[in-house]
């Protein structure tokens, strides 16, 4: 029953007769910010339009302005995905780098899955891809390890066109996933 917004719409404010938006003045107080999908969220000063051009120092400023204001952050992400553009790991799930801000942290991890049903071929290669990815995350990705079900089949590139318009066909438009 609340509003979610991007994190750009709720922390920055346009300048006036400008392309630029500035920080925005955070007036809530004891609020909990929740932050979906936070392994995206990068460091660089790469984007000078918006803010500092660094959204997470952007965020940390904009959540805590007053160091007394009760304001709590949420960093919710999987760091088994890609991290942002530039950087080996997301710095907004990495402990280490958010120490630097001077913050309590407390770092959680869930292992239970609850959207994809046990039996599923989804399921079963992202558990493998991410054990594959915690003891050695150096090591390259192959085709071969794809272990095709019911739900997940691995296609050559000359086999594409024809299993979408099989899938659509056969279970429709809303139906089909495609993970490339």
């Amino acid at each position: 029953g609340q509003n979610a917004y991007t994190i750009h719409k709720y922390i920055y404010r346009k300048e006036n007769n400008s392309e630029l938006f500035q920080l925005g003045w955070n007036k809530d107080k004891n609020t909990l910010y929740i932050i979906d999908e936070a392994s995206m969220i990068g460091s660089d000063r790469e984007n000078s339009t918006f803010g500092s051009g660094s959204l997470l120092d952007d965020l940390m400023r904009f959540v805590f302005q007053d160091s007394h204001n009760g304001n709590r952050l949420m960093l919710v992400g999987d760091d088994a995905q890609l991290p942002p553009v530039g950087h080996s790991v997301s710095p907004a799930l990495d402990v280490d780098f958010l120490s630097s801000y001077g913050l309590t942290l407390c770092q959680m991890q869930l292992t239970q899955v609850a959207r994809q049903a046990e039996d599923s071929g989804i399921l079963s290669n992202a558990t493998m891809l991410r054990e594959v990815l915690n003891t050695n995350p150096v090591c390259p990705y192959s085709p071969e390890m794809v272990q095709e079900s019911d739900d997940v089949k691995f296609l050559k590139s000359n086999e594409i066109v024809e299993e979408i318009e099989r899938s659509y066909q056969q279970v429709g438009l809303e139906e089909v996933i495609i993970i490339t």
